[in-house]
């Protein structure tokens, strides 16, 4: 028992010390009804580094998008924790482009998603006027757009 207890450990201090020697990339999305689009935008960003996952709350999306979300934020957050490319997830700001999400962690990188336009021109906006931290950031590729969209999947879905 002693013998792979010790063991366990040995691979526990190799995994952190691992994830330290990684950079960290912050990702933000809704993630609602999370699909394979969703799973690959998060496998392209886990090959930046260990990928901080940044949920939108409901208020945010309800503002944003004039609709609620479908899933609920914490029933989001549970999906997203679960996902084998996601180092951690939390829930994003609930002050709308106040960004003090990324003033948590020491992010390296950002990337967004093919859709995440307006996200990026606040983001670079925000950094000009030195109101948040110059942060790299680059666009991911999509993944099979016409079938994985979360907007595609509500009407077929009729919700």
């Amino acid at each position: 028992m002693y013998i792979l207890f010790r063991l366990l450990s040995i691979m526990v201090l190799a995994f952190i010390t691992t994830l330290a020697q990684e950079n960290l990339v912050m990702v933000f999305g809704c993630f609602d009804l999370l699909h394979e689009g969703h799973k690959n935008f998060l496998y392209q960003a886990s090959q930046h580094g260990a990928v901080i996952a940044v949920v939108t709350p409901d208020s945010i999306i309800t503002k944003l998008k004039k609709r609620n979300p479908i899933e609920s934020q914490e029933t989001r957050l549970k999906h997203v924790q679960k996902c084998e490319y996601v180092y951690k997830a939390t829930l994003g700001d609930e002050d709308l482009g106040s960004y003090q999400i990324l003033q948590k962690f020491s992010i390296e990188l950002i990337c967004l998603g093919y859709d995440q336009q307006g996200l990026y021109n606040d983001l670079k906006m925000r950094m000009a006027r030195e109101q948040i931290t110059e942060i790299p950031v680059v666009f991911l590729e999509p993944y099979q757009e016409h079938v994985y969209h979360t907007t595609l999947i509500r009407e077929k879905l009729k919700i």
